[in-house]
């Protein structure tokens, strides 16, 4: 039994003295070629220089928002036809700052002068009609009344 458990011993102390030899053998291999090695070159790039010219601004895409600034809106919805102020520009109370289309409300005051106007022939008419008795007082009533 004593035989077995020697043969055994020595079994594995072979095989532990065959793994450090390899270990060993590995290792002064990785010294040797650590001591050989030569780090490669640096590379090293080179330009031409030359002078250029470069854009005095640059285009961008953003917003912005002003510190102090104000809103302007219409009363009355219509189109804005004119705008008379600058931006960033200071304006005092009372001045003109935007012109509204006002082309339909000038149309609408001209046919109301023009209705006016007929109105008043109309009356003047009924009244000389009403003098010779042809029309009636209530006629030349709602004629005044148009006028």
């Amino acid at each position: 039994m004593k035989r077995k458990i020697f043969i055994a011993i020595a079994i594995v102390f072979a095989v532990f003295l065959v793994l450090a030899g390899v270990k060993t053998l590995q290792i002064r291999k990785m010294i040797a070629f650590g001591a050989a090695f030569v780090p490669p070159p640096e590379t090293v790039a080179s330009a031409t220089v030359s002078e250029d010219k470069w854009q005095d601004t640059l285009t961008a895409v953003g917003s912005i928002a002003a510190v102090q600034g104000v809103t302007v809106s219409p009363e009355i919805a219509g189109t804005v036809s004119e705008i008379d102020f600058e931006s960033g520009a200071t304006v005092a109370k009372g001045d003109l700052l935007v012109k509204l289309d006002a082309s339909s409300e000038e149309a609408q005051l001209r046919a109301a002068e023009s209705q006016v106007d007929w109105a008043k022939v109309s009356a003047e008419r009924l009244r000389i009609l009403q003098a010779d008795k042809t029309v009636s007082q209530s006629e030349l009533d709602q004629a005044e009344a148009a006028l």
